[in-house]
């Protein structure tokens, strides 16, 4: 479904309140000069109907020291056709029923928002702004390109989805504990990357297969393995990843496996900076991997990773064992916006 340009709903637009400015007291009317004598203070007690100075009545008010009371009068819908149309995105036909109204009550300043909201908003549809856009040879349908059933955010959404089946538990000295981290991950990524090494064993261009699997976008929890394409073990064998390998985790770069959690979670490098002396072990059995967009990357996990220790040395672990199947992304890109 095609998602609405950012912009404030009308109709919350149409019901708020409005405050009114606090009333104020007329200025004292009474023009006599002063009276010989000292000043009198002001007490703030109340006074009778009539000026004991002049005879005239008291056409001001005395401040007692009770706050001002603020009148909220809500503002009606005078437009609400209109207001549903909007609310439901309908631009043209709210564009349509905010002009009717304003014909109807030129003074009408609800529905000529309304209708200023809608050309706004239809503004990419309209015929000299398309004739420039095609002109300078830019797309003239942005907002399908972007938000429609096909469009960029929807691809966007699915290279982020996978399959993954993951258990993680951490151990320690007293025993396991499961977690319930990365069991339903929002995201799953993977991707393939290029670096250039200058440093031995291994010099040269190195391709990698990157997945990345979270909780959520903000990667507070998360598993991301780095698979080296053309030297698997990136030793200068020169031995390339393919499907049906059983990789042994400790013959791996340090790289090759790396969990972080957030400050909430055991084992995290929250409790200290002071990493496990646990020393890497498991496998990972390559299912199936390419090196071309769309292809399909899945590995079994059966690992055993250091985490962090709080207060000392430790010899801490998280075991993490299950499956990922994920896609190889394809190459995003959005130069072609205007």
């Amino acid at each position: 479904m095609q998602r609405p340009l950012p912009m404030l709903s009308l109709s919350l637009i149409l019901v708020i309140g409005c405050p009114q400015p606090e009333p104020t007291s007329p200025k004292d009317t009474d023009t006599q000069p002063p009276t010989d004598g000292p000043p009198t203070e002001d007490t703030g007690a109340p006074t009778s109907d009539t000026d004991t100075d002049t005879g005239t009545p008291d056409t001001g008010t005395l401040d007692t020291g009770t706050p001002p009371t603020t009148v909220t009068t809500p503002i009606v819908d005078t437009c609400p056709a209109g207001s549903a149309l909007f609310a439901d995105l309908d631009y043209v036909g709210a564009r349509a029923a905010f002009e009717a109204c304003v014909l109807a009550d030129p003074s009408d300043g609800g529905a000529q928002l309304g209708l200023a909201l809608s050309e706004l908003l239809l503004l990419p549809d309209w015929a000299p702004v398309l004739d420039v856009l095609g002109r300078c040879g830019q797309p003239t349908d942005v907002t399908d390109q972007l938000y429609g059933p096909n469009g960029e955010l929807d691809a966007l959404g699915q290279e982020f989805s996978g399959s993954v089946s993951v258990t993680i538990d951490h151990v320690t000295d007293a025993g396991s504990t499961a977690m319930s981290v990365l069991s339903q991950p929002k995201v799953v990524y993977s991707d393939l990357l290029e670096y250039w090494i200058d440093a031995p064993p291994s010099p040269g261009r190195h391709r990698y297969i990157q997945i990345d699997i979270a909780d959520s976008f903000s990667y507070a929890n998360n598993l991301w393995m780095q698979l080296d394409l053309d030297d698997v073990y990136e030793d200068g064998s020169d031995v390339e990843l393919t499907a049906g390998m059983v990789l042994d985790v400790a013959d791996l770069s340090p790289h090759a496996v790396n969990l972080h959690l957030g400050c909430d979670q055991p084992g995290s490098s929250c409790a200290g900076w002071i990493q496990s002396s646990y020393q890497p072990e498991g496998t990972i059995t390559v299912v199936s991997v390419g090196e071309s967009y769309g292809d399909l990357i899945e590995l079994e996990l059966d690992l055993r990773e250091p985490s962090w220790c709080a207060g000392g040395a430790c010899s801490e672990r998280w075991d993490i064992r299950g499956t990922v199947s994920d896609t190889l992304s394809v190459d995003y890109d959005l130069s072609w916006l205007p």
